[in-house]
Order: C-alpha cells, then structure tokens, then sequence
C-alpha cells in the first residue's frame, strides 16, 4: 500500500488519502475481530459460571473451566490466578473432574471453544 501512495519513496506532494483509508479500514477490521473474540468470550464465561452454579462449584473454579476451554489449564497457573494453596488448588480440580462435561478447546485462535455434556 505504501508503494501506491508513495510510490516507493518518500514525495511529500502525493496525496495520502488511500494510504489513510487503508489505515483506517484496517483498524476497524481489527475492532470488529476483537468485539467478536471478546462477545464469543463473554458469552462462554456466563454458561460456565451457569455451569458452576447448576453443580454447586466454587465460583473460583470458574476461571479454571474457562482455561481448560481454551486449551491452557495448569494447576500452578490457576493456583497463582486465584490465590490458591496446593490444597485448594487440587480440591478444585477434583471437583471439577465430576462435571458432566467434556471440553474441546478451539483449534485456532478465531474459532469457538465447545462444552459438551456427557
């Protein structure tokens, strides 16, 4: 694109209008993934805190089942993230491992998690 508005170099008196609808294109195309990601996000949070509710989890467990959606749960980091002992931490997962559930996390970075019950 920098090519077309400058033509390879730097010429102060060509016109950047293109280059500035490009910019600004890109911008919104990247707001809307965002938005999306963040909705889709949302939306997967609520049905697991309605998860953890409906089986009488801890709400802290909440921030490890949407880890494991996402395919990056460990002990240690979901320890840390909620201020767990050892303990806590590993009463949490076993609480957890009783749920009628099954997670596929997304293969890409662009596509959904999926909760499917057992």
């Amino acid at each position: 694109m920098h090519r077309l508005v400058q033509a390879g170099s730097w010429q102060p008196k060509r016109d950047g209008a293109s280059w500035i609808r490009f910019c600004l294109a890109a911008h919104h195309l990247q707001t809307q993934e965002v938005r999306g990601r963040f909705e889709a996000a949302s939306r997967l949070w609520f049905r697991l805190q309605r998860l953890a509710e409906q089986h009488r989890l801890d709400v802290r467990t909440v921030s490890a089942l949407y880890a494991a959606t996402q395919g990056y749960l460990h002990r240690t980091t979901y320890q840390a993230e909620e201020a767990l002992t050892r303990d806590q931490a590993l009463a949490g997962e076993v609480q957890a491992s009783k749920l009628p559930v099954t997670f596929a996390p997304p293969a890409a970075a662009n596509t959904t998690a999926f909760i499917h019950y057992r």
